[in-house]
């Protein structure tokens, strides 16, 4: 049985660069290892994307597409910090405590 990464529910706005074509779009689950991205168009499955917020770029590979909704695995896991700001929508600059977006 191969290991799958613990996944977070999230809503965090991101930009997906597709080339050089950026789309908004928001991250509703989140792990190390991978996203799953409501974007609003079908990606092609295979395709290299770079997904863009507030605490730095990740680049990574569109694994599934279903509609308006794709999953991408990164090139390079997700340190905790990063992964942490994600998951709770963390205000990266001056932010001690974590903040929940779009859950009460």
């Amino acid at each position: 049985m191969k290991y799958r990464a613990h996944r977070f529910p999230t809503r965090f706005p991101v930009t997906v660069r597709l080339g050089a074509v950026g789309r908004k779009s928001l991250v509703t689950s989140i792990s190390a290892s991978g996203a799953c991205l409501s974007i609003g168009e079908p990606l092609a499955v295979g395709q290299t994307i770079d997904v863009t917020y507030s605490g730095g770029r990740l680049a990574g590979k569109v694994c599934w597409s279903n509609g308006d909704k794709a999953g991408v695995t990164f090139a390079r896991p997700l340190g905790k910090s990063d992964l942490d700001r994600i998951r709770f929508g963390c205000n990266p600059v001056g932010s001690s405590r974590p903040r929940r977006v779009g859950y009460a």
